[in-house]
């Protein structure tokens, strides 16, 4: 008895908190567009159902197609003794009269009614009604710009009340990929991001997110594409961490950047040089008449800087510029190999690391295990 209540108050719950979308197989049906779309005025979207329901950072979602009878179910104690919660909301809520089975109805139960988020990817197609304004047609496409989406025209067979599609052409065809433009600054030129990977934790409430950067950008930059992401992704999240990487940088080994929210607080840390502190270096660099044998930008992250190799009175020496504009430099000895020029600390190295510049300049690390670092010149 004590079971058969547990079952029949975790129903009342689920009854109550949870949410259910309707959806249909078809678009075809003149009776459709009549009830759900301003009598033809309106429009129909099309999910990829897979993406639309196991694709969701929050909950899960189960799914089922309505049955169509005479009768509604009957609801019998072995229900609610043996049948699970979703089971017994798919008797409930999954079945309706035969006189709607031209809708081929498909409904997606949530845990929680309201507002749900998904991946905007799980759109595929927008048709457009019979009767739907120009100016509306033009508003929609600008809304849905730039993520891929296929656009019909429904219209009347000839001499039929039967309805089918054509394509429409998307006026917005070439603007940028949806949620990838980094926001422009003066004198820049636009280019795209790329979201990497993206996890929730949801025992900690926890968004995560890993950024491909095509180039470095600045800090207000930065902060925007968080805010943009934050809201299109992750909105619901309590907390948002993401991880930022440049071209040349393999994920997980550190990133340049990341952004973290949680709760009201934000905040920015760049790992590496910043555009500003890079360009400073740089310039330094390119306004010095030193003997330069070559110069690298490191973009190790907390150990980012310069580095120049300079000979002097007839001793070499590697030196380090940080980005507070401190500098270092150690000495170094040079012998010739078959991989290029090789130089090793003048005192001794109980690491055995040493350095090789190639005939291209490129700058590469050694350790006894291998190259683990390899810098190209400015």
């Amino acid at each position: 008895m004590e079971d058969l209540n547990e079952s029949f108050e975790d129903l009342i719950s689920r009854r109550f908190k949870a949410g259910i979308y309707s959806l249909s197989r078809t678009y075809k049906h003149e009776l459709l567009w009549a009830h759900y779309a301003s009598e033809h005025t309106g429009f129909c979207i099309e999910y990829d159902l897979e993406t639309l329901v196991k694709d969701n950072i929050y909950q899960d979602f189960f799914h089922f197609s309505v049955d169509y009878a005479k009768s509604p179910p009957i609801i019998r104690m072995n229900d609610l003794k043996n049948g699970e919660a979703n089971q017994l909301i798919r008797k409930l809520a999954g079945t309706k009269s035969k006189s709607w089975a031209y809708e081929e109805e498909i409904r997606i139960v949530s845990d929680e009614a309201g507002r749900q988020d998904y991946d905007y990817s799980a759109v595929e197609s927008i048709y457009f009604g019979l009767r739907m304004p120009e100016q509306k047609k033009k508003v929609i496409m600008d809304r849905m710009k730039g993520r891929g989406i296929n656009y019909y025209q429904i219209n009347l067979k000839d001499d039929s009340y039967k309805y089918e599609r054509e394509p429409v052409c998307d006026i917005y065809d070439d603007a940028t990929a949806y949620l990838f433009e980094i926001p422009t600054e003066k004198n820049q030129q636009s280019s795209e991001y790329e979201i990497v990977e993206k996890t929730y934790k949801q025992y900690a409430d926890k968004g995560m997110i890993t950024v491909q950067l095509p180039k470095k950008i600045t800090e207000n930059q930065l902060s925007q594409i968080a805010h943009d992401i934050k809201e299109k992704v992750f909105q619901r999240a309590s907390r948002v961490f993401m991880t930022y990487y440049l071209p040349h940088m393999k994920y997980g080994e550190g990133a340049w950047a990341t952004t973290h929210y949680k709760s009201d607080y934000f905040d920015i840390s760049i790992k590496g040089l910043t555009i500003t502190q890079e360009e400073r270096i740089i310039n330094e660099l390119q306004n010095e008449t030193r003997n330069f044998i070559g110069k690298w930008i490191d973009e190790t992250p907390f150990l980012s800087c310069g580095l120049v190799l300079y000979q002097k009175n007839g001793d070499i020496f590697l030196e380090r510029i940080y980005p507070n504009g401190d500098k270092s430099e150690k000495q170094k000895i040079a012998s010739q190999t078959s991989q290029g020029t090789r130089y090793d600390d003048s005192e001794t190295n109980t690491h055995g690391e040493y350095i090789v510049v190639k005939e291209n300049g490129v700058l590469k690390f050694y350790s006894p295990d291998g190259v683990f670092k390899t810098l190209k010149p400015f």
